[in-house]
Parts: C-alpha cells; structure tokens; sequence
C-alpha cells in the first residue's frame, strides 16, 4: 500500500492519523522503507510525542498546544496589542 502511495518518490510524509497506535505503525513502516523520509505528524496529546519522535518522526504538531497559541494569538490581535 506504502508504494501505492508513491512513497519512494515522496519527499515528506504529513500523518494526522486520530489513532496513537496506527500512527506509530505507519511511521515504523515508513522508516523501514525510507529511514531518509522527513515525517511530521499531529498528535492531540503530548505524551504520544516522546514514542513517535524514538521511532524516526522528524517533527510532532501537539494539536492542543497548536491551539492554545493561535487563541491567545487572536485575542492579542483583538485587544491590539503587538506580539514580540
């Protein structure tokens, strides 16, 4: 399926599995084929990072803290106030 995909000619892997489990297979899988491949993954809670960042993930997107930062982001926009 992985070469269906066109992975050997990818030149980065984005997973937004909901799944902690199936994520950690992917990106297992994906680095057997392509140890080279760039994989950046979502994941909703930040004790997931720490066993997909040891199995090869390149950068991991932690949704809540995603979200934290653009609402405190729009709120600094709405009262105007300059970010550093």
């Amino acid at each position: 399926m992985l070469e269906a995909a066109g992975l050997q000619k990818a030149a980065l892997l984005v997973v937004t599995i909901p799944d902690p489990l199936a994520m950690r297979a992917l990106v297992r899988k994906v680095k057997r084929v392509r140890e080279d491949l760039p994989i950046v993954v979502r994941v909703r809670y930040q004790s997931d990072r720490d066993s997909l960042v040891a199995l090869g993930a390149d950068e991991v997107v932690w949704e809540e803290q995603e979200a934290g930062e653009e609402i405190a982001s729009r709120a600094l926009r709405k009262l105007e106030i300059r970010q550093g």
